[in-house]
Protein backbone atom coordinates (compact mmCIF):
# COMPACT_ATOMS: atom_id res chain seq x y z
CA UNK A 1 0.00 0.00 0.00
CA UNK A 2 1.44 3.69 -0.76
CA UNK A 3 3.70 5.46 1.18
CA UNK A 4 5.37 8.50 1.18
CA UNK A 5 8.38 9.66 4.00
CA UNK A 6 9.30 13.48 3.49
CA UNK A 7 7.66 13.68 0.02
CA UNK A 8 8.65 10.51 -1.45
CA UNK A 9 7.44 7.17 -1.92
CA UNK A 10 4.57 5.85 -3.41
CA UNK A 11 0.91 6.86 -3.30
CA UNK A 12 -2.47 6.65 -5.20
CA UNK A 13 -3.75 8.96 -8.21
CA UNK A 14 -7.21 8.94 -9.93
CA UNK A 15 -10.49 7.71 -9.00
CA UNK A 16 -12.22 5.57 -11.79
CA UNK A 17 -15.10 3.09 -11.97
CA UNK A 18 -16.45 3.48 -8.90
CA UNK A 19 -18.69 0.14 -7.44
CA UNK A 20 -21.77 0.36 -5.11
CA UNK A 21 -18.76 -1.48 -2.12
CA UNK A 22 -17.15 1.89 -2.04
CA UNK A 23 -14.02 0.44 -4.30
CA UNK A 24 -12.13 1.98 -7.32
CA UNK A 25 -9.61 1.48 -10.12
CA UNK A 26 -6.74 3.39 -8.90
CA UNK A 27 -2.87 3.76 -10.07
CA UNK A 28 -0.07 3.80 -7.62
CA UNK A 29 2.75 6.23 -8.60
CA UNK A 30 6.16 6.59 -7.75
CA UNK A 31 6.10 10.30 -6.27
CA UNK A 32 9.39 12.85 -5.84
CA UNK A 33 8.11 15.71 -3.10
CA UNK A 34 4.32 14.47 -3.63
CA UNK A 35 4.54 14.69 -7.44
CA UNK A 36 3.89 11.51 -9.27
CA UNK A 37 6.40 10.65 -11.75
CA UNK A 38 6.03 6.56 -12.70
CA UNK A 39 3.24 4.88 -12.64
CA UNK A 40 3.95 1.18 -10.74
CA UNK A 41 0.49 -0.19 -11.45
CA UNK A 42 -3.43 -0.09 -11.39
CA UNK A 43 -5.34 -2.14 -8.94
CA UNK A 44 -8.85 -2.39 -7.64
CA UNK A 45 -9.20 -0.92 -3.80
CA UNK A 46 -11.50 0.09 -1.19
CA UNK A 47 -10.88 2.33 1.84
CA UNK A 48 -10.57 0.94 5.15
CA UNK A 49 -9.14 3.75 7.21
CA UNK A 50 -8.76 7.40 7.76
CA UNK A 51 -6.21 9.17 5.79
CA UNK A 52 -3.99 10.99 7.74
CA UNK A 53 -1.08 13.77 6.88
CA UNK A 54 1.89 14.30 8.56
CA UNK A 55 3.44 18.00 7.96
CA UNK A 56 6.46 17.31 10.22
CA UNK A 57 8.16 14.89 8.52
CA UNK A 58 6.03 15.26 5.34
CA UNK A 59 4.40 11.96 4.95
CA UNK A 60 0.77 10.79 3.48
CA UNK A 61 -0.56 7.64 4.83
CA UNK A 62 -4.22 5.87 4.51
CA UNK A 63 -5.51 2.45 4.65
CA UNK A 64 -7.01 0.44 1.44
CA UNK A 65 -7.82 -3.31 1.06
CA UNK A 66 -6.80 -4.57 -2.41
CA UNK A 67 -9.43 -6.03 -4.25
CA UNK A 68 -8.32 -9.43 -6.28
CA UNK A 69 -9.72 -8.40 -9.07
CA UNK A 70 -7.03 -6.91 -11.70
CA UNK A 71 -7.88 -4.13 -14.24
CA UNK A 72 -8.93 -5.09 -17.68
CA UNK A 73 -8.35 -3.85 -21.67
CA UNK A 74 -6.80 -0.70 -22.16
CA UNK A 75 -5.87 0.39 -18.68
CA UNK A 76 -4.10 -3.08 -18.22
CA UNK A 77 -2.25 -2.62 -21.56
CA UNK A 78 -0.88 0.86 -20.70
CA UNK A 79 0.57 -0.89 -17.38
CA UNK A 80 2.42 -3.46 -18.95
CA UNK A 81 3.57 -1.19 -21.79
CA UNK A 82 4.91 0.95 -18.96
CA UNK A 83 6.19 -2.00 -16.69
CA UNK A 84 8.17 -3.05 -19.99
CA UNK A 85 9.35 0.51 -20.21
CA UNK A 86 11.26 0.54 -16.91
CA UNK A 87 12.60 -2.72 -17.55
CA UNK A 88 14.32 -1.88 -20.78
CA UNK A 89 15.26 1.53 -19.54
CA UNK A 90 16.89 -0.16 -15.93
CA UNK A 91 18.57 -2.50 -18.45
CA UNK A 92 20.02 -0.28 -20.74
CA UNK A 93 20.93 2.07 -17.50
CA UNK A 94 22.92 -1.02 -15.98
CA UNK A 95 25.06 -1.71 -19.21
CA UNK A 96 25.77 2.08 -19.33
CA UNK A 97 27.22 2.03 -15.82
CA UNK A 98 29.17 -1.06 -15.87
CA UNK A 99 30.50 0.16 -19.80
CA UNK A 100 32.06 3.61 -17.51
CA UNK A 101 33.05 1.25 -14.62
CA UNK A 102 35.23 -0.64 -17.11
CA UNK A 103 36.58 2.55 -19.21
CA UNK A 104 37.36 3.95 -16.10
CA UNK A 105 39.62 1.08 -14.77
CA UNK A 106 41.83 0.55 -18.32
Amino acid sequence: MPYTFNGFGTRFSGRKDVWPDGSYLTSEWFVIFLIPLIRIRTLRVRPTGAESMHFIPLGYSREFQEIGIPPQGEQANKDKGLRNLLIVVLFLAAILVAMILLVAQG
